[in-house]
C-alpha cells in the first residue's frame, strides 16, 4: 500500500487519541504515554522523524536516511529536525485534542457503558458515535438562493 504524507499524518494523530482523550478528560496524560520502546509518544516520534528525514515528504525532497538507529541519531544531533519533528507532533497532538473534544458526548457514553458492562461490540461503539455526530452543512447542496 502507497501511502502519502497526509496518511502518515493521520496515523500520528490516531496514535496520539489515548494521550488527547487524557489530556481533555483529566488535563494530564500520564507516564505510560512514552515509558517503553512502542510506546504512543516514541513511536509518532520516529513517524514525524521518518516523515522529515527518511521519506523525502518533509520540508525538503532531500532523504537523510531511513534506518531507525540513524533516524534516532539525526534527530538528537540536528536542532532544526527536532523542531521540526516536534511541530508535527504537537500540531497532530492539537487536532487529536479538537477531535475529542468535538466528539466528547460519545467518549464519555462510551465510557459510562464500558463501566456498565466491561465490553462492547465494534457495532454498539459505531453506533453510539452515529448517534453523537454533529450534523454538517455543506453551501455545495443548498439552493442556488441561499448559497450565493
Amino acid at each position: 500500500m502507497r501511502r502519502t504524507r497526509a496518511t502518515y499524518l493521520d496515523d500520528i494523530a490516531v496514535t496520539l487519541g489515548g494521550i488527547a482523550a487524557e489530556t481533555v478528560v483529566f488535563e494530564a496524560f500520564f507516564d505510560g504515554a512514552a515509558g517503553s520502546y512502542n510506546a504512543d509518544l516514541n513511536s509518532v516520534t520516529r513517524t514525524a522523524t521518518l516523515l522529515e528525514a527518511g521519506l523525502g515528504m518533509g520540508h525538503t525532497l532531500v532523504v537523510a536516511d531511513n534506518a531507525p538507529s540513524r533516524l534516532d541519531a539525526l534527530r538528537a544531533s540536528d536542532p532544526d529536525l527536532r523542531k521540526r519533528v516536534h511541530d508535527i507532533v504537537a500540531n497532530e497532538f492539537e487536532r487529536a485534542k479538537n477531535i475529542v473534544r468535538n466528539r466528547r458526548a460519545a467518549l464519555d457514553e462510551i465510557a459510562a457503558r464500558l463501566i456498565q458492562t466491561r465490553s462492547l461490540a465494534g457495532d454498539e461503539v459505531r453506533e453510539i458515535v452515529e448517534r453523537h455526530r454533529r450534523p454538517t452543512v455543506s453551501l455545495a447542496k443548498l439552493p442556488r438562493s441561499l448559497g450565493a
